[in-house]
């Protein structure tokens, strides 16, 4: 058992060996997209481990490819969806990058002509779509016009993995 903190957050979540840091970040309040349902090959649930990495299992190869095209990864990234706890341990502290993802062009349509409050993201690399303080203009929405597809092949080849 380890205690789950995330920055920005008052509480703390319980994880067991085994569990997913995803259930401590859904157990702490904050809802994620999970693009591609929990399968490691969006990037809607990167989080910086800032503190007991060493706790969790090593990442294993989706992740590392997940992890290896996404835009603002460090050292600290992982995916709370893959990330499992191996060991007992103290605390997990974990920071969640202070950005919106959007999962379909609609996302987009419906915020046009108002102003990013945090970055927008493409929930398959991470990229920054719209900057923070930026207005969503319709062009921007128009140059996305493959987003919905994309989530949709995400979805299909995930789909396609675990039925064989």
């Amino acid at each position: 058992m380890a205690l789950v903190s995330l920055a920005g957050n008052a509480g703390t979540a319980q994880l067991p060996v085994g569990g997913r840091l995803i259930d401590a970040i859904l157990e702490l309040g904050r809802p994620l997209p999970l693009a591609c349902g929990g399968q490691g090959i969006c990037a809607t649930c990167h989080c910086q481990v800032v503190e007991g990495a060493d706790l969790l299992e090593r990442p294993g190869e989706r992740e590392l490819r997940t992890l290896a095209r996404l835009d603002g990864r460090t050292s600290q990234s992982r995916l709370a969806c893959q990330s499992r706890l191996r060991s007992d341990g103290a605390v997990l502290r974990l920071e969640l990058p202070d950005s919106t993802f959007v999962q379909s062009t609609q996302d987009l349509f419906d915020l046009v002509g108002k102003r990013a409050r945090r970055p927008v993201r493409h929930p398959s690399d991470g990229r920054i779509l719209v900057p923070s303080g930026k207005i969503i203009t319709r062009s921007t929405v128009v140059q996305l016009g493959d987003l919905d597809f994309d989530l949709t092949t995400l979805r299909a080849t995930s789909a396609l993995r675990r039925s064989s």
